[in-house]
């Protein structure tokens, strides 16, 4: 019986799968272009004063040190908006000073014109307790800055008008990375001093000691208030007052006694010699 061998060749490899694989190759090595456009932009100068998250490094020294440069940065920040917005049209020598009493409205303008005469002064006036960082600072200058413009300009004083919104709109066409300005700020007021109602839980601040709980109730369930810790000391409890104190809340009083002109300074000088002559003695 005989075998019969079949010989069965390799099939040849068809042409247009090795065109079709160098094809997908020089696709995997083409580099998309970037897109210029889609690229971040460098932070500006406005943006760069915005706050940062909690945990984000500050890279501003305006915002890290605010209450030392916030002079500085209020001149810088009207120089631009007097040029970016109102065409250098406002003087240079505005009046700009920061208001101890304000403690609700972040800054209003002072509108003045000389008896028999048509000059029109302004001047402006921020909040310390307010605005307390240098992205509220931004925001409420240039809000005030287009009242001044208002009268020094137009010589009006329409509040919130047609020729406020107009600089207004002005000043958000130049800035548009700043947020828009409006007519109201709604900045949470970051108070020293907090009181709680004991009965509906109500929160009211305050930036010193002056509401006096004896007196005082909830407007809202009629409750009685209590003074929340501060967290200075251990556990929030009130710190204990240095010897030089309690020196002085002891001997006070005999030292004014006997002493019927002097005047505070004066006892203040007398008990300071006292205590170092009697810190003297304990120390030898």
């Amino acid at each position: 019986m005989m075998r019969c061998l079949c010989v069965f060749a390799t099939p040849i490899r068809p042409k247009w799968i090795d065109k079709r694989k160098d094809k997908e190759n020089s696709l995997s090595s083409f580099k998309t272009p970037v897109n210029k456009f889609l690229e971040r932009k460098k932070e500006s100068f406005l943006e760069s004063l915005n706050t940062p998250p909690v945990g984000t490094p500050v890279r501003s020294p305006f915002v890290k040190d605010f209450k030392k440069k916030r002079t500085e940065l209020t001149a810088k920040l009207f120089a631009m908006f007097n040029k970016t917005v109102f065409e250098s049209k406002i003087p240079d020598n505005l009046e700009i000073l920061w208001n101890k009493r304000m403690t609700k409205t972040a800054g209003y303008c002072v509108y003045t014109k000389r008896k028999f005469s048509s000059v029109r002064e302004v001047r402006i006036e921020l909040s310390e307790k307010v605005c307390d960082s240098a992205e509220r600072l931004r925001d409420t200058l240039i809000h005030e800055m287009c009242h001044a413009a208002c009268w020094l300009i137009h010589g009006v004083n329409d509040g919130h008008g047609r020729f406020w919104k107009y600089w207004a709109c002005k000043a958000n066409v130049a800035h548009p990375e700043i947020p828009m300005v409006k007519r109201c700020h709604s900045y949470e007021i970051h108070t020293k001093f907090k009181y709680q109602c004991q009965q509906c839980k109500a929160i009211v601040g305050r930036h010193s000691k002056s509401l006096d709980v004896t007196k005082k109730c909830c407007g809202l369930c009629r409750g009685r208030f209590v003074l929340l810790p501060t967290g200075k000391g251990k556990e929030g409890k009130k710190q204990q007052p240095n010897k030089f104190a309690m020196f002085v809340k002891e001997n006070y009083a005999s030292i004014k006694k006997s002493n019927d002109r002097f005047k505070h300074a004066d006892v203040m000088r007398v008990l300071g010699q006292e205590f170092a002559r009697k810190a003297t003695i304990a120390g030898d």
